[in-house]
């Protein structure tokens, strides 16, 4: 089923209620492509989970250089008579492939998949409403639906709702690192790269002034400039 942009902070809750209502860890897989806006996307969000959760290992990480990867893993747990995982989470990758057959969910009904991924198309599948499963998170921004904004930027949007502060300037560093990929790789459009720059200068003042040990961040030359002066 999908999940408008307004209900991002829903999945979040959702995902961090499952890690602190049980006791033990690993309840929760992050599924990460090896590309910088998905590593970008994954830190935000382990950071949070991290700060969040009531023991040290509330997640497992499996990174994927191809989806075979995803497969490989998810048989390997399945012979794990220990495994009891409730979520799994795309992030960056996901909305073109059909979860439900991918994760074998008919036979896994205690088991949900979030997929927070920037690209476009979706799988028909993923965002029916009558699957219940799997969470499709929309991260439109504009009337544009060929293209999300990055999962990094959405994280950290998520964080500023969770009204985490904790660490806060690494959480916008790992932010403007995606937003900077997607821009350079064309994967956002320049008027949403436009909207994210000038709201990150305004969280790098604002956060820059609250910085312990001397610490300052600070705006230099922006990318789109500096490529004119070549």
């Amino acid at each position: 089923m999908l999940y408008s942009n307004q209900q991002a902070y829903q999945a979040y809750r959702e995902i961090r209620d499952t890690i602190t209502s049980n006791l033990k860890p690993y309840k929760v897989v992050l599924f990460v492509p090896m590309e910088a806006q998905a590593l970008c996307g994954y830190a935000v969000l382990a950071n949070l989970l991290t700060i969040d959760a009531p023991h040290p290992h509330p997640f497992k990480a499996c990174f994927l250089s191809q989806y075979e990867d995803v497969n490989e893993h998810y048989r390997s747990e399945e012979r794990n008579e220990t495994a009891s995982y409730r979520i799994f989470v795309m992030i960056n990758c996901g909305g073109d492939r059909n979860m439900k057959k991918l994760f074998n969910l008919s036979a896994s009904p205690n088991l949900k998949v979030y997929i927070f991924d920037s690209k476009r198309s979706w799988h028909h599948k993923n965002i029916d409403e009558d699957n219940k499963q799997v969470i499709l998170v929309d991260n439109s921004i504009t009337d544009d639906k060929t293209r999300g904004r990055p999962v990094s930027c959405q994280f950290y949007e998520i964080a500023f709702q969770n009204g985490t502060r904790i660490e806060s300037e690494q959480r916008l560093w790992w932010a403007i690192i995606g937003l900077t990929s997607a821009f350079l790789n064309k994967e956002i459009k320049d008027e949403v790269y436009e909207v994210y720059t000038k709201l990150y200068v305004e969280e790098i003042r604002r956060i820059g002034e609250t910085l312990p040990n001397g610490i300052r961040l600070a705006v230099q030359e922006e990318y789109p400039l500096i490529r004119l002066e070549y």
